[in-house]
């Protein structure tokens, strides 16, 4: 594996330490919030509407996957560092998220739950022809154990998805996260989240633009992420200092995959100045490392944002964060394709009733390839809009919109995936919930032979205690 000289830049990590010497004041939150997968709706309590999208904080997520991957594979999940907590009340937000009535063992909160999904995919490897249609099921069993002490927090997780296809084995994946993580509150001023986990995936055949083989391609990772809050509710000035660490290596496949072992680094600092009672302006600067471990890598690269924006509730029913600047994403080889232009990130929710809202993200930025020989990055620009509505306490929809266009450096494809599902979800008992789901995913390329058009059809159940 190759050394890098500087693991995290010096001169962001000083930016931040100088912030911390004079920013006066924060609270954090009792609660962590439940955080969705980017773009993904957050589970529903019973008789609730789903939390809004955020732009990360809370979980451990995968943060080398894609934009494009994302939208292939709905469900997979894809989340990268940098949001932050925002808004007026800060929260710590990284210990795992609890559904259901608890056992009590010794002062520890276990919360088991399962999940049973029966479907069907008509092009289950996102094919422009011969395409392969497949009832498939997935069981999902999930454990949370939960410390409270002292204002503090701390989760032990696990959650599973184990799918399996009636009419493409091949495509049956197994995956297993298992997150240890906390959230301190030592002062009414300082707060820490911390998290550690290790994740087992898979890619999806199709969903990468590496060559397609005989099956997933599979992969592991150690993940560290970290955040610190100093600031007081109501204070003029908050910070946020927040990094992460992961090291992803494939597991097969490896004529293909040995190119996408990679060492992620990522540190961020945000400051937030309150303007308004419930508005306030915030700077940030955020910076990625990309280590390939294969020695005749040409994709290490250092990616920095800069971004301005502001946070805001400007009324009872419209919150909402939005960040715009400009992105830089340097090559250590002087042979690759560098990039330098806007970027930004925002999701605005508007909830002018108690039992409806609608939620918008918005996106621009880069994803490196995993075929090098093809293209060097690629710029992705996102788009989607929730509205989840609740028709009575055991009764709810949920509609959604998508649409991803993304431009291949060193390469003249370009890619619009458009996307649009709905959902019903029934509360049947406390413990129970039952929900039918229909998603359609269509992808228009330049270049023919990447189109493909997906339908997907799921029957859920999700049981608690």
């Amino acid at each position: 594996m190759k050394v890098k000289t500087s693991a995290l830049r010096p001169s962001l990590l000083m930016s931040a330490i100088l912030a911390l010497a004079w920013v006066p004041n924060l609270q954090a939150a009792d609660e962590a919030a439940a955080q969705p997968a980017q773009g993904e709706a957050a589970p529903a309590a019973a008789g609730g509407i789903p939390a809004a999208p955020t732009l990360g904080g809370g979980g451990l997520f995968d943060v080398s996957t894609g934009a494009g991957q994302l939208a292939f594979t709905p469900g997979y999940e894809a989340a990268g560092i940098g949001g932050g907590f925002g808004g007026e009340v800060v929260g710590v937000g990284m210990t795992a998220p609890v559904r259901g009535a608890p056992v009590v063992a010794g002062g520890v909160f276990i919360y088991p739950a399962l999940g049973l999904s029966l479907g069907n995919n008509d092009n289950v490897t996102g094919s422009s022809a011969n395409e392969i249609d497949s009832t498939f099921y997935s069981l999902r069993p999930q454990v949370v154990a939960e410390i409270k002490t002292r204002g503090d927090r701390y989760t032990a997780s696990y959650a599973g998805n184990f799918t399996r296809y009636q009419d493409s084995s091949n495509d049956d994946f197994d995956h297993n996260d298992l997150q240890l993580a906390g959230d301190n509150v030592f002062t009414s001023r300082a707060a820490l989240g911390w998290g550690i986990g290790y994740i087992q995936r898979t890619d999806p055949r199709g969903a990468t633009d590496r060559p397609t083989s005989t099956t997933p391609d599979k992969w592991h990772s150690p993940i560290a992420r970290a955040l610190f809050a100093y600031g007081a509710k109501g204070a003029q000035g908050r910070i946020e200092v927040e990094a992460s660490l992961q090291d992803k290596t494939y597991d097969n496949n490896r004529t293909f995959t040995r190119s996408s072992d990679v060492e992620l680094r990522n540190l961020a600092g945000r400051f937030f100045y309150r303007v308004a009672p419930k508005t306030s302006a915030l700077v940030e600067v955020r910076d990625t490392e990309a280590d390939y471990k294969l020695a005749t890598s040409t994709q290490d690269n250092t990616e920095r944002r800069y971004y301005v924006g502001a946070t805001w509730e400007a009324t009872a029913a419209t919150t909402g964060i939005f960040k715009i600047g400009r992105l830089e994403k340097k090559y250590d080889n002087a042979g690759v394709q560098d990039f330098s232009g806007s970027s930004w990130e925002g999701t605005i929710r508007w909830q002018p009733l108690t039992y409806t809202a609608f939620d918008l993200t918005t996106s621009k930025s880069t994803s490196d390839s995993t075929d090098t020989s093809s293209y060097d990055y690629i710029v992705n620009k996102n788009l989607s809009l929730v509205w989840n509505h609740m028709w009575s306490s055991y009764l709810g929809t949920r509609v959604s919109l998508g649409r991803l266009k993304s431009d291949f450096a060193a390469s003249t494809r370009s890619d619009e995936t458009t996307s649009y599902g709905v959902a019903v979800m029934y509360q049947w008992r406390r413990w129970l919930q039952v929900g039918l789901d229909w998603s359609h995913t269509k992808r228009d390329s330049n270049i023919n032979t990447n189109d493909f058009t997906r339908n997907v059809t799921m029957l859920t159940l999700e049981g608690t205690l």
